[in-house]
C-alpha cells in the first residue's frame, strides 16, 4: 500500500521555507509515497473601528496580510509542483482558507487522514506542531530549517515498554525497515 504524506504549507505570519518543500519531496521520493501539500491561506478579519482607523488603518493592514498570505500560498504551491515534477513524485494539492485562530485545529484534524505529517521546526509553528503531535493521532516528523537528503539512515527508539512506545515504534516502521542502523534506548530505574 502506498503511503500518503502531508506537508502543510503555512503562509502567515511566517511562511514554510522552500527548503522544507524540497525536504518533503525528497522524503516522498525515497519512500515512494504520495505527497499532499495543504496550502493554508489566512483570512484576516477586519476588526477596525472609528478610533483605530484614526490611529492605524487596521482594515488596510488586514487586507495586506490576507494578500500576503494568498501570494505565499500560490508561490509555495507552485514550488511544490515544480519540485515534485522534477523528482517524479506523485503530488496532490489542497487549499484551505481559514481565520488565524482556527488553523491549529484544522491542521490537526486534516493530519488524521495521512500516514505521516511533516512540519518544519520554527518558532511560530510551535502551536501547530503541538496540535498535530497531540491532536492528530498520526506520526509527525519535524525537520530543522536546513536541507536534508531524504533518507533517514539512523533511527533511535526510546523504549520504556509502554503502549505509547509500542505505537511510536510501529509508526516509525517505515524508517526502521530502511535504516542501516537502529538504536534502542532504554532506561531502567531501580527503586531502593
Amino acid at each position: 500500500m502506498k503511503r500518503h504524506i502531508l506537508l502543510p504549507l503555512l503562509t502567515y505570519p511566517d511562511a514554510t521555507s522552500e527548503i522544507m518543500i524540497a525536504n518533503a519531496v525528497m522524503l516522498a521520493r525515497h519512500l515512494q509515497a504520495t505527497l499532499t501539500v495543504y496550502a493554508v491561506e489566512i483570512a484576516v478579519p477586519d476588526v477596525s473601528n472609528a478610533l483605530s482607523s484614526l490611529i492605524i488603518d487596521a482594515a488596510r493592514m488586514a487586507r495586506e496580510a490576507g494578500a500576503l498570505s494568498r501570494r505565499r500560498a500560490s508561490m509555495l504551491t507552485q514550488k511544490a509542483v515544480d519540485e515534485a515534477n522534477a523528482a517524479s513524485v506523485d503530488l496532490r494539492v489542497r487549499e484551505i482558507k481559514l481565520e488565524e485562530p482556527f488553523v491549529v485545529d484544522a491542521l490537526a484534524e486534516a493530519s488524521r487522514a495521512y500516514d505521516l505529517v511533516l512540519l518544519e521546526l520554527a518558532g511560530l509553528s510551535r502551536p501547530i506542531v503541538e496540535a498535530v503531535l497531540f491532536g492528530s493521532g498520526r506520526p509527525l516528523v519535524l525537520y530543522p530549517p536546513a536541507p536534508f537528503g531524504g533518507r533517514i539512515d539512523r533511527v533511535a527508539i526510546a523504549w520504556d515498554g509502554s503502549p505509547a512506545a509500542a505505537r511510536a515504534t510501529h509508526d516509525a516502521s517505515v524508517f526502521l525497515e530502511q535504516a542501516s542502523k537502529v538504536f534502542l534506548l532504554s532506561v531502567i530505574v531501580r527503586s531502593r
